[in-house]
Protein backbone atom coordinates (compact mmCIF):
# COMPACT_ATOMS: atom_id res chain seq x y z
CA UNK A 1 0.00 0.00 0.00
CA UNK A 2 1.74 3.45 -1.18
CA UNK A 3 1.60 6.14 1.88
CA UNK A 4 -0.68 8.69 1.23
CA UNK A 5 -0.44 11.99 3.11
CA UNK A 6 -3.34 12.48 6.03
CA UNK A 7 -2.88 15.79 7.93
CA UNK A 8 -4.01 15.85 11.79
CA UNK A 9 -3.75 18.97 13.96
CA UNK A 10 -3.07 17.84 17.83
CA UNK A 11 -4.96 21.61 18.75
CA UNK A 12 -8.26 20.50 16.72
CA UNK A 13 -10.92 21.24 18.82
CA UNK A 14 -12.75 18.14 17.87
CA UNK A 15 -9.89 16.81 20.59
CA UNK A 16 -7.65 18.97 21.80
CA UNK A 17 -8.83 19.65 25.16
CA UNK A 18 -9.08 15.63 25.53
CA UNK A 19 -6.62 14.15 28.30
CA UNK A 20 -2.95 12.67 26.76
CA UNK A 21 -2.54 9.00 28.04
CA UNK A 22 -2.47 9.13 31.73
CA UNK A 23 -0.53 11.91 32.35
CA UNK A 24 -2.08 15.69 33.50
CA UNK A 25 -1.59 17.24 29.79
CA UNK A 26 -4.18 17.23 27.12
CA UNK A 27 -3.81 16.73 23.09
CA UNK A 28 -3.32 20.18 22.21
CA UNK A 29 -0.21 20.90 25.36
CA UNK A 30 1.81 17.33 24.92
CA UNK A 31 0.09 15.51 21.80
CA UNK A 32 2.31 15.78 18.93
CA UNK A 33 3.99 12.34 19.20
CA UNK A 34 0.26 10.72 19.24
CA UNK A 35 -1.08 12.72 16.32
CA UNK A 36 2.39 12.00 14.15
CA UNK A 37 2.06 8.36 14.78
CA UNK A 38 -1.70 8.82 13.87
CA UNK A 39 -1.00 10.68 10.44
CA UNK A 40 1.60 7.65 9.67
CA UNK A 41 -1.41 4.90 10.42
CA UNK A 42 -3.96 7.13 8.85
CA UNK A 43 -1.74 7.09 5.56
CA UNK A 44 -0.89 3.71 5.31
CA UNK A 45 -5.36 3.52 5.25
CA UNK A 46 -5.86 3.01 8.82
CA UNK A 47 -8.03 5.33 9.43
CA UNK A 48 -7.03 7.31 13.28
CA UNK A 49 -7.58 10.53 14.81
CA UNK A 50 -5.37 11.82 17.34
CA UNK A 51 -8.32 11.09 19.76
CA UNK A 52 -9.25 7.50 18.76
CA UNK A 53 -5.38 6.59 18.80
CA UNK A 54 -5.27 7.89 22.55
CA UNK A 55 -8.26 5.98 23.66
CA UNK A 56 -6.72 2.36 21.89
CA UNK A 57 -3.49 3.25 23.36
CA UNK A 58 -5.16 4.19 26.50
CA UNK A 59 -7.31 0.50 26.73
CA UNK A 60 -4.06 -1.34 26.03
CA UNK A 61 -0.75 -0.89 27.46
CA UNK A 62 0.34 1.97 25.03
CA UNK A 63 1.26 5.07 27.38
CA UNK A 64 3.78 5.46 30.43
CA UNK A 65 1.73 8.31 32.22
CA UNK A 66 1.88 10.74 28.95
CA UNK A 67 4.17 9.11 27.26
CA UNK A 68 3.94 6.78 24.19
CA UNK A 69 4.85 3.58 23.99
CA UNK A 70 6.41 3.51 20.30
CA UNK A 71 6.50 -0.62 20.55
CA UNK A 72 2.49 -1.16 21.15
CA UNK A 73 1.89 0.14 17.84
CA UNK A 74 2.03 -3.05 16.24
CA UNK A 75 -0.19 -4.44 18.99
CA UNK A 76 -3.33 -2.63 17.33
CA UNK A 77 -1.67 -2.84 13.69
CA UNK A 78 0.39 -6.01 13.01
CA UNK A 79 0.50 -4.73 9.49
CA UNK A 80 3.15 -1.80 10.93
CA UNK A 81 6.17 -3.15 12.11
CA UNK A 82 8.35 -1.08 15.20
CA UNK A 83 11.73 -1.15 14.00
CA UNK A 84 13.34 0.49 16.42
CA UNK A 85 13.62 4.32 18.43
CA UNK A 86 16.86 6.16 18.79
CA UNK A 87 17.83 8.57 21.45
CA UNK A 88 20.45 11.43 19.97
CA UNK A 89 20.83 13.94 22.21
CA UNK A 90 24.63 13.71 22.70
CA UNK A 91 24.92 12.40 19.29
CA UNK A 92 24.40 12.90 15.30
CA UNK A 93 20.87 11.99 14.20
CA UNK A 94 21.66 9.42 11.86
CA UNK A 95 20.39 11.28 8.71
CA UNK A 96 21.67 8.55 6.01
CA UNK A 97 19.17 5.94 7.73
CA UNK A 98 16.61 8.31 7.77
CA UNK A 99 17.11 9.21 4.34
CA UNK A 100 16.80 5.59 3.92
CA UNK A 101 13.79 4.97 4.97
CA UNK A 102 12.28 8.00 2.99
CA UNK A 103 13.90 6.97 -0.16
CA UNK A 104 11.77 3.75 -0.02
CA UNK A 105 8.86 6.07 1.05
CA UNK A 106 8.34 4.77 4.54
CA UNK A 107 7.67 8.06 6.58
CA UNK A 108 10.07 8.23 10.09
CA UNK A 109 8.56 10.07 13.38
CA UNK A 110 11.62 12.33 14.86
CA UNK A 111 11.63 14.48 18.13
CA UNK A 112 13.04 17.52 17.35
CA UNK A 113 14.52 20.39 19.49
CA UNK A 114 12.58 23.40 18.44
CA UNK A 115 14.80 25.79 20.53
CA UNK A 116 18.65 26.33 20.73
CA UNK A 117 17.79 27.22 24.44
CA UNK A 118 19.37 24.90 27.29
CA UNK A 119 17.88 21.46 27.22
CA UNK A 120 15.25 19.33 24.77
CA UNK A 121 12.48 21.29 23.89
CA UNK A 122 10.38 18.37 22.78
CA UNK A 123 8.23 18.41 19.41
CA UNK A 124 7.66 15.36 17.48
CA UNK A 125 6.65 15.26 13.80
CA UNK A 126 6.43 13.29 10.64
CA UNK A 127 9.08 13.05 7.69
CA UNK A 128 8.14 11.92 4.73
CA UNK A 129 10.37 13.31 1.86
CA UNK A 130 13.81 14.48 1.12
CA UNK A 131 14.20 18.43 0.28
CA UNK A 132 17.79 18.43 -1.06
CA UNK A 133 19.42 19.19 2.54
CA UNK A 134 16.28 19.42 4.57
CA UNK A 135 12.45 17.32 5.05
CA UNK A 136 9.29 17.51 3.82
CA UNK A 137 7.02 17.06 7.07
CA UNK A 138 3.53 17.00 8.08
CA UNK A 139 3.90 19.08 11.66
CA UNK A 140 0.99 18.30 14.18
CA UNK A 141 1.33 22.04 15.47
CA UNK A 142 -0.30 23.57 12.71
CA UNK A 143 1.43 25.77 10.13
CA UNK A 144 0.11 28.43 6.99
CA UNK A 145 2.05 27.19 4.37
CA UNK A 146 4.37 23.71 3.76
CA UNK A 147 7.50 24.49 5.78
CA UNK A 148 10.60 22.20 6.34
CA UNK A 149 11.74 21.14 9.37
CA UNK A 150 15.08 23.01 8.83
CA UNK A 151 13.16 26.22 7.86
CA UNK A 152 10.98 26.15 10.93
CA UNK A 153 12.84 24.61 13.63
CA UNK A 154 16.56 24.82 12.83
CA UNK A 155 17.47 27.94 13.95
CA UNK A 156 20.46 27.46 11.97
CA UNK A 157 21.93 24.57 13.60
CA UNK A 158 22.33 21.68 11.64
CA UNK A 159 20.06 19.17 11.32
CA UNK A 160 21.27 16.38 12.76
CA UNK A 161 21.55 18.07 15.91
CA UNK A 162 18.14 19.69 16.24
CA UNK A 163 17.23 15.67 15.45
CA UNK A 164 17.28 14.61 18.90
CA UNK A 165 14.79 11.46 18.72
CA UNK A 166 14.00 9.05 15.90
CA UNK A 167 11.05 6.32 15.85
CA UNK A 168 11.51 3.97 12.59
CA UNK A 169 8.26 1.73 11.60
CA UNK A 170 7.92 -0.12 8.09
CA UNK A 171 4.23 -0.37 6.84
CA UNK A 172 2.65 -2.18 4.36
CA UNK A 173 4.20 -1.99 0.68
CA UNK A 174 6.15 0.64 0.30
CA UNK A 175 6.15 2.26 -3.22
CA UNK A 176 9.05 4.32 -3.61
CA UNK A 177 9.30 8.09 -2.26
CA UNK A 178 6.14 9.86 -1.64
CA UNK A 179 5.66 13.41 -3.64
CA UNK A 180 4.89 16.45 -2.00
CA UNK A 181 1.95 17.12 -4.50
CA UNK A 182 0.03 14.12 -3.00
CA UNK A 183 -3.43 15.75 -1.53
CA UNK A 184 -3.96 15.16 1.93
CA UNK A 185 -7.17 14.47 3.56
CA UNK A 186 -9.25 15.69 6.71
CA UNK A 187 -8.15 19.76 5.35
CA UNK A 188 -7.29 19.99 2.43
CA UNK A 189 -3.60 20.25 0.63
CA UNK A 190 -0.61 20.07 2.55
CA UNK A 191 0.84 23.62 1.62
CA UNK A 192 -2.41 25.33 2.34
CA UNK A 193 -3.72 24.06 5.39
CA UNK A 194 -4.52 26.58 8.07
CA UNK A 195 -3.98 26.56 11.48
CA UNK A 196 -6.86 25.97 14.20
CA UNK A 197 -7.21 28.30 16.55
CA UNK A 198 -5.68 27.12 20.17
CA UNK A 199 -7.18 27.59 23.28
CA UNK A 200 -5.16 26.21 26.25
CA UNK A 201 -7.35 24.39 28.53
CA UNK A 202 -4.77 23.36 31.35
CA UNK A 203 -1.54 24.95 32.93
CA UNK A 204 0.13 21.68 33.21
CA UNK A 205 2.50 23.25 30.56
CA UNK A 206 3.49 26.84 31.58
CA UNK A 207 1.65 29.57 29.90
CA UNK A 208 2.87 33.60 29.82
CA UNK A 209 0.03 36.33 28.93
CA UNK A 210 0.78 39.19 26.79
CA UNK A 211 0.71 42.31 28.61
CA UNK A 212 1.68 44.77 25.98
CA UNK A 213 -0.30 45.18 22.92
CA UNK A 214 1.16 44.50 19.31
CA UNK A 215 4.48 42.35 20.96
CA UNK A 216 6.25 41.16 18.15
CA UNK A 217 7.46 37.79 18.12
CA UNK A 218 10.58 37.27 16.89
CA UNK A 219 12.21 34.55 14.92
CA UNK A 220 15.29 34.54 16.40
CA UNK A 221 15.91 36.89 20.42
CA UNK A 222 15.62 40.05 19.23
CA UNK A 223 16.41 40.07 15.90
CA UNK A 224 15.14 38.89 12.45
CA UNK A 225 11.50 38.04 11.32
CA UNK A 226 8.54 38.88 12.91
CA UNK A 227 6.71 35.36 13.06
CA UNK A 228 3.63 36.72 14.83
CA UNK A 229 2.39 40.22 16.57
CA UNK A 230 0.77 39.29 19.58
CA UNK A 231 -2.45 40.93 21.43
CA UNK A 232 -2.70 42.15 25.24
CA UNK A 233 -3.99 38.93 26.97
CA UNK A 234 -3.08 36.63 24.54
CA UNK A 235 -1.85 33.34 26.46
CA UNK A 236 1.51 31.78 24.41
CA UNK A 237 3.33 28.45 25.59
CA UNK A 238 6.62 28.57 27.00
CA UNK A 239 8.64 25.97 24.82
CA UNK A 240 11.90 26.28 26.75
CA UNK A 241 12.80 25.59 30.19
CA UNK A 242 10.35 26.74 32.27
CA UNK A 243 12.27 27.65 35.25
CA UNK A 244 14.71 29.68 33.21
CA UNK A 245 11.93 31.33 31.68
CA UNK A 246 10.13 32.06 35.00
CA UNK A 247 13.48 34.19 36.26
CA UNK A 248 13.43 36.44 32.86
CA UNK A 249 9.51 37.51 33.06
CA UNK A 250 9.17 41.36 33.30
CA UNK A 251 12.43 41.89 32.75
CA UNK A 252 12.71 43.91 29.66
CA UNK A 253 16.03 43.07 27.50
CA UNK A 254 15.44 39.52 27.91
CA UNK A 255 13.71 36.71 25.96
CA UNK A 256 11.31 33.59 26.29
CA UNK A 257 11.09 31.20 23.56
CA UNK A 258 7.14 30.52 22.59
CA UNK A 259 5.06 28.97 20.41
CA UNK A 260 2.64 32.16 19.07
CA UNK A 261 -0.81 32.31 18.66
CA UNK A 262 -0.55 30.91 14.70
CA UNK A 263 1.45 28.14 15.89
CA UNK A 264 5.11 29.46 14.78
CA UNK A 265 7.89 28.85 17.60
CA UNK A 266 10.27 32.15 18.39
CA UNK A 267 10.49 34.49 21.14
CA UNK A 268 9.01 37.05 23.19
CA UNK A 269 10.65 39.88 25.48
CA UNK A 270 10.17 38.90 28.87
CA UNK A 271 9.08 42.47 29.75
CA UNK A 272 5.93 42.03 27.44
CA UNK A 273 4.38 39.38 29.65
CA UNK A 274 3.36 38.21 33.09
CA UNK A 275 2.88 34.63 34.03
CA UNK A 276 -0.74 33.62 32.87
Amino acid sequence: MAFKLVYLAQNDPKWGNDPLGFGTTTLLQEGCAVSSVAMLLSGYGFSETPASLNKKLKAGQGFSKSNIVWQAIPQLYPQVKFIKAVRCEGTDAPLGEINGYLDRGLPVVVGVDTSPVEGFQSHYVLLYARAGNDYRMLDPWPYRTEQTLGARYSKERPLQRVIQRVVFYEGPGPAGPITPSTPATGGGAVSSREPVPASPARKSKMLVQVAKNDSPVYANPGRGKVVSTEKTGTQLIVIENEKQAAAKIGAAGKWINVKASNGQSGYIDAGSVTLA
